[in-house]
């Protein structure tokens, strides 16, 4: 958890996502899931996901409004040898006033946002 003070503050989060298999034939299944969640009712964070792998080099985005949370899901697929690769979070504080602490959670899964 952390904190998104003031309006406009943005908070960068590098997750480095590990391959753990160490089977060269077999067929991993994978899943980003990213959720941003416990957010004040009067306070509007966006999420941004950048996953920078050469092969997908996209951002994917979540903007819901004032005390809603957020969700990315993406990238999911069969994983090869070694399918390791950085993601980079991005949480901006859009806009309202508080003091509280928001939950981000990246997960391995291929389950749709809630």
């Amino acid at each position: 958890s952390s904190r998104a003070l003031p309006a406009g503050d943005v908070d960068w989060y590098q997750v480095k996502l590990i391959d753990d298999s160490d089977c060269f034939l077999c067929s991993d299944s994978f899943g980003i899931r990213v959720r941003l969640y416990n957010i004040a009712s009067n306070v509007d964070l966006d999420l941004a996901v950048w996953n920078g792998r050469e092969d997908i080099q996209e951002w994917k985005y979540s903007i819901n409004g004032a005390g809603q949370s957020e969700c990315i899901q993406g990238w999911n697929g069969s994983a090869g040898p070694n399918d390791e690769t950085t993601i980079w979070v991005k949480v901006s504080h859009f806009s309202g006033l508080a003091c509280f602490e928001y939950t981000l959670l990246v997960e391995n899964t291929q389950s749709a946002c809630p």
